[in-house]
């Protein structure tokens, strides 16, 4: 079966960087492949976002006030959107989930805690089993 690809949506303003690549370290080590090679530093790159959104089956959308304000997000979520990926959202901080957008108020949230625990509630989202995560 092949590795499940996600690529990630987010204000870096919303992030703590070091969590960040913390958290894309803990979805490998789940079995969850970041698509296209897309890293926290390609985050502001289109082009590497349109390339890694073609490759992935969910997007995970770090919500936060700043995120909320981004145009990039704006554009991001509307490409998954229409692209029909799964939209996983991640509560990044206190906003208000009817502050949220429709698309991701309609879904359930995962809080963000430690980037490994986030990693695995990922994972089971995506349905990953433990040995898959094994074999990624």
């Amino acid at each position: 079966m092949k590795p499940l690809q996600v690529t990630l949506s987010f204000s870096p303003a919303d992030v703590n960087p070091s969590w960040l690549r913390n958290f894309y370290k803990a979805l490998i080590a789940n079995g969850i492949r970041i698509a296209g090679g897309y890293s926290p530093r390609d985050s502001t790159n289109p082009n590497q976002f349109g390339r890694a959104l073609r490759e992935s089956d969910a997007v995970l959308f770090l919500v936060g006030a700043q995120s909320m304000n981004s145009p990039f997000v704006a554009f991001e979520m509307g490409a998954a959107l229409a692209q029909e990926k799964k939209l996983i959202p991640i509560a990044a901080g206190d906003l208000p989930k009817s502050r949220w957008p429709g698309p991701l108020r309609a879904r359930r949230a995962l809080p963000q805690r430690s980037a490994a625990a986030t990693a695995a509630e990922v994972a089971v989202e995506l349905g990953v089993t433990q040995n898959q995560a094994a074999a990624g």
